[in-house]
């Protein structure tokens, strides 16, 4: 990505941090499609501006996607909005696509923002978080996608957020579960910081689950893994899902344990029919 030190117009402490960004990108990253990176750093543009104030949050950097601009107050949240850069692509039918998430400019929907910035963030952390030691947003939809990309895989996920194809997201999906549990899983994510979540949580939880549990099946059918294996890896899988709190409150809480060891015997039933 050489061609791309010619961005005059940026300022240089912030120029420094992009060819940061572009660094790790090649070494970490050499598995994932750079062709939207590349294209939109042609254009980027970088402004300083104070930060603004959401409600209790303070905004101290933003990706605007439709004229491709980064608004920022200090330089350390940079990496995060260069990822939202390099993953953002507006199409023909006026819809934009910023990772996982879509905005329909025509019908001002946008689906996707939570699981967007939760993989976001996951990125961040895992690949810039020498620079940001104390950067604490998003954490419990971090959370939550970083166990999708155990169901999906990692480099599977880091590739179709580099391309922004959401489609092809939700059709890996859509091999372990339905549509309209995915749907609804995108929608509950979106309410996940809303008054009264418990009912959202829950949802997030067991469809995070039941589409684990459903690939495990595979595997089990397949003989890739046998009933302990099942077991095995859907305790790890809890136990991992477990390792935030949400509401103050254990995320153990939030997740129907009887159902989930209902599920457990009947699939070793079946399996064990199977053998049979």
């Amino acid at each position: 990505m050489d061609e791309y030190n010619n961005l005059v117009d940026i300022d240089y402490k912030y120029l420094k941090k992009i060819r940061e960004f572009i660094k790790i990108f090649k070494k970490e990253l050499s598995h994932c499609n750079s062709n939207i990176l590349k294209e939109n750093l042609k254009t980027l543009k970088i402004i300083k501006r104070r930060p603004l104030r959401d409600g209790k949050d303070i905004i101290y950097a933003s990706y605007e996607a439709l004229n491709n601009v980064i608004y920022i107050f200090r330089g350390k949240y940079i990496f995060h909005e260069l990822l939202h850069m390099a993953t953002t692509v507006k199409n023909k039918d006026n819809i934009i696509h910023i990772g996982f998430a879509c905005v329909d400019l025509n019908r001002k929907i946008k689906i996707g923002a939570r699981i967007n910035e939760g993989y976001t963030m996951l990125l961040t952390n895992r690949y810039f978080n020498n620079f940001l030691k104390s950067y604490k947003y998003y954490q419990i939809e971090t959370h939550f996608m970083y166990m999708l990309e155990i169901i999906l895989e990692r480099n599977t996920l880091e590739k179709l957020y580099f391309e922004a194809d959401f489609d092809r997201l939700i059709d890996l999906l859509l091999k372990y579960n339905s549509y309209e549990n995915i749907k609804s899983f995108v929608f509950d994510m979106d309410k996940i910081y809303k008054k009264e979540n418990d009912g959202v949580i829950k949802n997030i939880n067991n469809f995070l689950i039941e589409t684990y549990i459903s690939k495990l099946s595979i595997y089990l059918e397949s003989g890739i893994i046998d009933a302990i294996g099942l077991e095995n890896n859907i305790l790890k899988f809890i136990d991992d899902l477990c390792m935030i709190k949400i509401n103050g409150k254990n995320n153990l809480q939030y997740i129907d344990l009887d159902n989930i060891e209902m599920k457990i015997n009947l699939l070793n039933q079946k399996y064990i029919k199977r053998k049979k």
